[in-house]
């Protein structure tokens, strides 16, 4: 699970930035396409006994809770059981719009939309116990089915169709911006872009870790470089191989940890991230940053606090 709890006290950029032609979009534009969370999910979790039980709940940016009581809570074995010291695979669209989950009493993938309708995947998209996570795109329209023991799958929600497979060995990483494509991994390292359908697009190792974000672009790569003051997000060439831009991003320093946990491209010319202060800390707090990347500017998208007794939690990005 993306479990992405935060704080932030303060932060700073400053870059001189020459960026390619994509990103120069001006800071209203890129607000102008940033989606509406008002009254959209925050993230989902179950209940904390020990191990998770209860249902899952969705926690919305209002205030209010959703119960899903039609999720399975716990995933299964390979003789049937249910595992029950782990959740159950979740996922929750960029946007906070829409949820997918393993129904509980059939074993069916669905997509339920908050603002009503439910998109029930086709019976072969995988015997519940093989499903290992649910990965839904910006605005819920593509859903990935990362497998345990099969090739990845890529499905189109609206039609409940498969649309397309990753190659055997590649493991899902997101989706890009727009949910048009894909990005995908193979070995320490190496990342691969691939349309919906899965062809593939670019390729190239890259320097560090992630979290990974692919642009809409197909072969634009942001992730973090660095620690402490010398952090900053790097945008990567998988057609050239290459470092297209950096941006310094300097954190203040604090008694407690901070990391950025999830990152995301939720306009053409910004970058949203969500930022872990205190891992050790509960109950966690986190903040959601927006990063435009033709300003170098920070604005604040929303902060909470995870509920208490939550287990584990799936954010939206």
């Amino acid at each position: 699970m993306r479990n992405a709890p935060a704080r932030l006290a303060a932060l700073a950029v400053t870059a001189s930035l020459a960026l390619p032609g994509a990103f120069t979009g001006a800071a209203s534009a890129a607000a102008a396409r940033t989606p509406s969370h008002v009254h959209a999910a925050r993230y989902v979790s179950l209940d904390d006994c020990g191990d998770p039980c209860g249902q899952w709940t969705v926690s919305m940016r209002d205030g209010s809770a959703l119960r899903l009581p039609d999720a399975r809570t716990h995933p299964l074995s390979k003789h049937g059981k249910p595992v029950k010291d782990r959740g159950a695979p979740i996922g929750v669209s960029g946007d906070g719009t829409r949820v997918a989950y393993v129904r509980a009493r059939d074993g069916r993938v669905v997509v339920r939309d908050l603002r009503g309708g439910l998109f029930t995947m086709p019976a072969d998209t995988g015997p519940a116990r093989r499903v290992s996570d649910l990965r839904l795109s910006l605005d819920g329209a593509s859903l990935a089915v990362v497998m345990a023991d099969a090739p990845d799958r890529v499905y189109d929600v609206a039609s409940a169709r498969l649309v397309g497979t990753l190659p055997r060995g590649h493991h899902f990483v997101g989706f890009s911006g727009d949910g048009g494509e894909v990005l995908a991994a193979k070995g320490e390292r190496h990342l691969y872009s691939f349309t919906r359908a899965g062809a593939l697009l670019a390729h190239s190792a890259v320097p560090e870790d992630g979290p990974y974000a692919l642009n809409a672009d197909g072969r634009t790569v942001a992730f973090m470089k660095g620690h402490d003051k010398q952090r900053r997000v790097v945008l990567w060439d998988l057609a050239t191989g290459k470092e297209n831009v950096r941006v310094w991003v300097w954190m203040p320093r604090h008694q407690s940890y901070q990391m950025v946990e999830m990152l995301d491209w939720t306009a053409n010319g910004q970058l949203t991230l969500h930022v872990e202060d205190d891992v050790m800390r509960e109950p966690t707090r986190m903040s959601i940053l927006l990063l435009d990347l033709a300003t170098s500017r920070f604005t604040v998208r929303d902060r909470y606090t995870v509920r208490p007794k939550a287990w584990g939690f799936e954010a939206c990005g």
